[in-house]
C-alpha cells in the first residue's frame, strides 16, 4: 500500500479529521498532507489538524483528538446525554490534577481539575452531533459534578437537570449513590433522592 493510499485510509478511519501526529504514527511522511492541502482535498483548521474537504468541523471530536486527556463533563455532558437539548454552545471538560490546561482554555473550554482517582470515575463513550465517538462522563457522574458545583450554578438549572435525570428510563440511583459517596456529596444527594425516584 502506497503512502497516499495509507493517508486516504487514515482520513476515512478518522472520519475526515486527521492530526499530523496520527499521520506520523502511521509512518506516512508529512509531505503527503501538504500535497492534499495543495490539491484542496484537505484543509488546515488548526495547528496539526486537517479536515477533508466534504466534512463538517466537529469541535468536540477535534478537541479530544488533539487533547486526549480531556473528558467532556458538566453542562457539555448533559447536553450530549440529553439529545433533545439545544446545541452545545459552551464546552466544559475535566482533566486530572496537575494537567496543564492552558492550551485547552484558549479554545474557550472551561476546564475542571480533579484528583486522578476521581477523574477516571464514570468515563463512557458517546457520539457527537456528527456521529463521531468522544469520551464523556456517564449521566450519574455528570449529576455528581453538577451537585458538587451547586454553589456556582443557578438553582433553576440544577432543578431542570435533576428533572431530566428523573425521567430517564436508564437512570441508576444505586450507582449515583456510590458515586456521591466517592465525591463526598452523599448528604447533598439525599435531599434530592425523593425527587429522582
Amino acid at each position: 500500500m502506497s503512502y497516499k493510499e495509507k493517508l486516504e485510509e487514515l482520513i476515512k478511519e478518522k472520519k475526515g479529521i486527521v492530526l499530523t501526529k496520527d499521520v506520523t504514527m502511521k509512518g506516512i511522511p508529512r509531505e503527503y498532507i501538504r500535497q492534499l492541502v495543495d490539491k484542496g482535498t484537505l484543509k488546515r483548521i488548526d495547528r496539526g489538524v486537517y479536515i477533508f474537504k466534504d466534512c463538517i468541523d466537529d469541535k468536540l471530536y477535534r478537541l479530544q483528538s488533539k487533547y486526549p486527556s480531556i473528558i467532556f463533563s458538566h453542562f457539555t455532558s448533559i447536553g450530549i446525554h440529553n439529545s433533545k437539548s439545544n446545541k452545545i454552545l459552551n464546552y466544559e471538560a475535566t482533566v486530572p490534577s496537575g494537567y496543564n490546561s492552558q492550551n485547552i482554555e484558549e479554545y474557550g473550554v472551561k476546564v475542571h481539575h480533579v484528583k486522578k482517582e476521581l477523574y477516571e470515575i464514570g468515563i463512557c463513550t458517546a457520539k457527537t452531533e456528527f456521529g463521531r465517538d468522544i469520551k464523556i462522563y456517564d449521566i450519574e457522574r455528570t449529576i455528581c459534578d453538577i451537585l458538587r458545583n451547586r454553589n456556582k450554578i443557578d438553582i433553576t438549572e440544577i432543578n431542570n437537570i435533576l428533572k431530566y435525570y428523573a425521567t430517564r428510563n436508564d437512570k441508576d440511583i444505586e450507582k449515583l449513590k456510590i458515586y456521591a459517596k466517592k465525591f463526598r456529596i452523599s448528604k447533598v444527594l439525599e435531599l434530592y433522592i425523593p425527587f429522582l425516584i
